[in-house]
């Protein structure tokens, strides 16, 4: 697995699409046995997401409470379901603002 800013850099790609999320999602795999492959970038995400959406669409989401989590199959699981949760309900304005955030930060 690849740390996000590896992985921007080698694609020489910005993400600018709800796919591009994906992909990148797609190596945190949902059968995960280790923590090394639960990363706090899925909970970081997670939260980013979660902000964006409240702060520029004005939905409000709970939070993932991520200390109760159990297992890293759980870990990537349940963050990449909020993660892509959260996006599907953006505007596209808000979409937008999103990627370009992760971009910048990661």
């Amino acid at each position: 697995m690849k740390p996000i800013n590896e992985f921007i850099n080698e694609s020489s790609m910005k993400f600018k699409k709800i796919e591009d999320v994906e992909r990148y999602l797609e190596q945190f795999r949902n059968d995960e046995t280790s923590w090394r492959g639960a990363s706090d970038e899925i909970r970081d995400l997670a939260r980013y997401s979660r902000e964006f959406l409240q702060d520029f669409d004005d939905i409000e989401i709970d939070p993932i409470d991520f200390k109760t989590i159990k297992t890293p199959a759980e870990w990537n699981t349940i963050g990449k379901k909020h993660i892509m949760d959260n996006i599907m309900k953006m505007s596209k304005h808000t979409q937008s603002k999103f990627f370009g955030h992760i971009s910048e930060l990661f």
